[in-house]
């Protein structure tokens, strides 16, 4: 992860590091979480290697801007990781809704 955030600062910010490249890096994250689900979709549609490896890239890219994002904000892969599992427990006490229209199922607010 710190190398990631080290390559990132210098490719992209002059070797600086704060906590406000976390913005840009997270709509940077959403471009990415789109073509993932692009990528998805297609390889769904037509299983083939090609398209299994675009998957795989696209997997990597978010994964990559999440653990820069994690750093910049001061957090290190095992907080992230942490946060994860604490969150999972939150999710399994909750009460889920309907999937929608493209499937999504979100926990029933109020």
């Amino acid at each position: 992860m710190d190398t990631q955030r080290e390559w990132s600062d210098q490719t992209f910010d002059g070797g600086n590091s704060h906590p406000a490249r976390s913005l840009p890096l997270c709509h940077h994250l959403s471009k990415e979480v789109k073509e993932l689900g692009e990528s998805v979709h297609r390889c769904l549609s037509y299983p083939s290697e090609e398209n299994i490896s675009h998957v795989t890239e696209e997997l990597a890219d978010c994964q990559l801007l999440l653990l820069d994002i994690t750093a910049h904000m001061g957090f290190t892969a095992d907080q992230l990781i942490s946060f994860g599992i604490v969150k999972h427990e939150v999710n399994k006490l909750r009460k889920w809704g309907a999937p929608d229209a493209n499937g999504v199922v979100e926990h029933v607010r109020g």
